[in-house]
């Protein structure tokens, strides 16, 4: 809520990083709408179908902050036709029906180009028409791609894509970010691209798919099954990114470190979600103890490497948040209350 109360030229940095936040959640909630359909899950299909629809709420709340609420809600109906026909291509995979995934397809067809289009008017000319309809297109064609491959039982090949199209979304929020900063052929404020702007997007990148590719995780740990492994495998490769992140900051040993006590921290949320599927209440005991070591660890870590910049009792308290609210949607999945689990 802060750009709200600030100009428009003062907020630009937070515009940047809530259109890459809300465009790069966006794949990951629909995803779990896609895959509770074909797991056949309705009570989980309705808590995503749900979660789906609150982000863009926010999505379409930010166009309204900048531009009125008339041109939200017509931004509300154009987003909300894609998402209707990916829940019908993912209907129609769970049934098999050719068919239905044919006029699926069809009906996505003419999305990318006609919300290129609103952008580009709604930015005045700020956004290009070709870029952000190509953008668009490659994001259907992944999410089709990553619904027939988990259909299929692929789910090295489904998860590769997920991640792939977060990262892509997530780079389409800074360009509808900058369209609406910039405007058509003029360069954009400082404030926008700073170094400071760009390493706040950076790590919200990496930090919010980790937060969402380990929820799955936890899930597919819990319900068991050859999905699990591949979703670890994503979790893996973004921890690695971090680990790049916190080198070119700190050194490469620090980055030898940090992935040392970041692994611990999914291990020890993965054998929590082990340990609640068994029901294994010392084990969860455990995990919940190295849980705590992790907290104090990367704290003593990240105020070390800034010089006392950032406190370590600070940085536990935030990590522990994190960790708490990473258990606390496990414990709820895991009750079936799938609504609070998202939330």
């Amino acid at each position: 809520t802060e750009i709200y109360t600030l100009s428009l030229h003062d907020a630009l940095p937070i515009l940047r990083t809530s259109m890459e936040e809300f465009f790069g959640q966006d794949v990951f909630v629909g995803i779990r709408v896609t895959r509770s359909r074909l797991r056949g899950d309705p009570d989980f299909t309705q808590a995503a179908v749900d979660a789906l629809s609150r982000n863009s709420d926010d999505l379409a709340t930010l166009i309204g902050r900048v531009y009125g609420s008339a041109k939200a809600k017509q931004f509300r109906q154009l987003w909300e036709s894609q998402q209707q026909g990916l829940v019908a291509y993912a209907r129609a995979a769970s049934q098999h029906d050719q068919a239905a995934k044919a006029t699926a397809r069809r009906q996505l067809g003419a999305f990318p180009g006609q919300a290129a289009q609103f952008l580009h008017d709604l930015t005045s000319g700020g956004t290009s028409v070709p870029a952000v309809s190509a953008a668009l297109k490659t994001h259907i064609d992944d999410l089709l791609r990553f619904t027939d491959a988990y259909a299929a039982g692929d789910y090295a090949t489904a998860y590769r894509i997920e991640r792939a199209d977060y990262e892509r979304e997530f780079a389409l929020g800074t360009t509808i970010a900058a369209g609406i900063a910039g405007g058509p052929g003029q360069d954009l404020p400082a404030s926008f691209d700073s170094p400071l702007t760009r390493l706040r997007s950076a790590l919200g990148e990496l930090l919010g798919e980790h937060m969402q590719l380990v929820v799955d995780a936890m899930g597919a740990a819990l319900r068991g099954g050859p999905e699990f492994k591949a979703d670890a495998a994503q979790v893996n490769a973004d921890t690695a990114q971090l680990a790049g992140a916190f080198g070119v900051m700190f050194g490469p040993a620090s980055a030898a470190k940090f992935t040392r006590v970041w692994g611990d921290h999914v291990d020890a949320l993965v054998s929590y979600s082990g340990a609640v599927a068994t029901k294994n209440s010392k084990g969860e005991d455990q995990a919940l103890a190295q849980l705590s070591a992790f907290e104090k660890h990367l704290s003593t870590f990240l105020s070390t490497g800034t010089g006392g910049r950032l406190t370590a009792p600070a940085l536990s308290d935030v990590l522990h948040m994190h960790d708490r609210d990473l258990v606390e949607q496990l414990d709820a999945y895991a009750r079936g209350n799938y609504s609070t689990a998202y939330s």
